[in-house]
């Protein structure tokens, strides 16, 4: 007796299966499979699927694919008949603003009478950022299919169905990723023109080469080892990156875009000193600072997860800095009620021109801000911790300047040492030159201490470390020739030759 499966040959004991990732240069992949016949005593079955992970500031763009404003409804996988362009099964997510709902949906139409369809409730506190994997097995002796779904290793859905997937005589061509508009459709469920998007995170395709495998093949111990690989985000700090220095004026503003994703943290640090106020009004509010992500249509202000603004009035001056706490992972909600924004104002004692010290510190679900102003005596900190819960693994873009390019009520800045990483990273310690072992400024005429390691005596009138006698400043070191083994080689100021002759005697 002869049965119908789909198959691709492996060679006898290859039982490794790969898994590729969907990266930004490769956001789909597609694969052709179709019926053979196999002897009844064939005892390998054929596995494939998917894992993904939800991240929506992600900027997963694909050309031509409909994104994440055009459904709210994101392709995973799906296969359509090769002959007829039909769609015959998906495997989506949906995330439902409204509701506050997000669900996964399986849905399989070969015929009028074989229709089947899932879903599956997810918790939206476990949604995005999470590994979920979606697998298909097929089993020659049982003529089945096994839908499963997991959540990281845990199985959380599973269903047998007895059918023969494709059908004799059916190519079926997969598609892994993508979005999709639906001309036409086996699918009862399923109408004519509808729109998935393309699925706003990380996909990665397993087993992509479709490989037939022994039945007795441990998946759950592969899907477990393959997961702990996976599991934890390796943040990879940005090289090359330098200080600014820079003198913003009038409608002057920076940006700059880190190349490596974030993880769930940033680091940002640095100088400010107000040089001039160009005020026409009582008051004004004057924005300097975002950190938001570089994702095309992302810009709302809900969605920027650092904000630094001055407030300057006659009466007394502030810095309000703003961020976000999601309830609900969906960037596409209305956001004209603010649901998601932040908001801290710390009034400023200190005079607001003296020369500030900013330190911001992302790390997981916590948010970290001070400011030190430096003003002779009266040096104070204003500090404030947030707890956040902020989306994961995205491009930072940092904006800084006359952000909102007011032509009045305006302000100049001295930015000095001003240092943004996406990876989490102490930078206080450099915070200071490095002739200074404490300072009140970003120059070597800031010092307050001295270093006795680094042989350096304090001027107060010129507030510089300089080095002790018998010591020189090099590469901001203080050396003597017993440190560097200098040899003192006199010369006469006179060019080099081979042979001096003394012409008197």
């Amino acid at each position: 007796m002869m049965f119908i499966l789909l198959m691709i040959t492996l060679s006898q004991g290859q039982y490794s299966l790969s898994n590729q990732v969907l990266s930004k240069s490769t956001l789909i992949d597609y694969q052709m499979v179709e019926q053979v016949e196999v002897d009844q005593s064939d005892q390998n079955c054929l596995t494939f699927g998917i894992w993904s992970k939800y991240n929506p500031l992600g900027n997963t763009k694909l050309k031509g694919a409909y994104g994440p404003f055009d459904s709210n409804c994101f392709q995973i996988l799906n296969s359509l008949d090769y002959a007829t362009s039909s769609l015959n099964f998906i495997q989506y997510d949906c995330v439902y603003d409204t509701t506050k709902e997000i669900k996964k949906f399986i849905q399989i139409g070969l015929s009028q009478t074989d229709q089947f369809i899932f879903s599956i409730q997810v918790e939206p506190s476990e949604y995005e950022d999470f590994w979920y994997f979606f697998q298909i097995i097929t089993n020659i002796q049982k003529k089945s299919v096994e839908l499963k779904i997991y959540f990281q290793i845990n199985q959380i859905f599973k269903e047998t169905l007895e059918l023969i997937f494709p059908n004799k005589n059916q190519q079926l061509f997969f598609r892994f990723g993508g979005s999709l508009k639906v001309k036409n459709s086996n699918i009862a469920l399923i109408e004519q023109g509808r729109i998935f998007s393309l699925y706003p995170g990380q996909l990665i395709v397993y087993n992509y080469e479709m490989k037939r495998i022994p039945i007795y093949f441990d998946f759950q111990l592969e899907i477990t080892e393959f997961y702990q690989e996976i599991k934890n985000c390796e943040c990879v700090a940005n090289v090359d990156i330098e200080k600014s220095n820079v003198h913003l004026l009038f409608l002057n503003k920076q940006i700059i875009v880190l190349q490596n994703i974030n993880c769930n943290s940033y680091t940002l640090a640095g100088w400010l000193q107000i040089s001039q106020i160009h005020q026409s009004s009582e008051e004004f509010i004057y924005q300097f600072m975002k950190i938001s992500a570089n994702a095309d249509g992302m810009q709302n202000e809900n969605l920027a997860t650092f904000q630094l603004f001055y407030q300057i009035s006659n009466a007394k001056n502030k810095i309000i800095i703003t961020t976000y706490k999601y309830n609900f992972p969906s960037v596409t909600q209305d956001f004209e009620n603010n649901p998601y924004m932040i908001r801290r104002e710390l009034i400023i004692q200190n005079t607001i021109t003296s020369w500030q010290y900013i330190y911001v510190n992302l790390h997981d679900t916590v948010l970290d801000f001070s400011i030190i102003f430096y003003e002779a005596q009266n040096t104070q900190s204003y500090e404030t911790s947030i707890d956040v819960k902020q989306f994961h693994n995205y491009q930072l873009k940092f904006t800084y300047g006359n952000i909102q390019q007011k032509q009045s009520d305006y302000l100049d800045v001295i930015v000095r040492d001003l240092l943004f990483i996406n990876c989490i990273q102490d930078l206080k310690q450099d915070k200071c030159h490095q002739s200074c072992q404490e300072c009140d400024g970003p120059t070597k005429y800031h010092c307050l201490t001295c270093s006795e390691e680094q042989k350096r005596i304090y001027i107060p009138e010129f507030k510089q470390c300089a080095c002790t006698y018998g010591t020189i400043d090099y590469n901001n070191e203080c050396i003597d020739y017993m440190d560097q083994k200098l040899q003192l080689n006199l010369q006469f100021n006179v060019k080099q030759t081979k042979n001096l002759y003394c012409k008197v005697g």
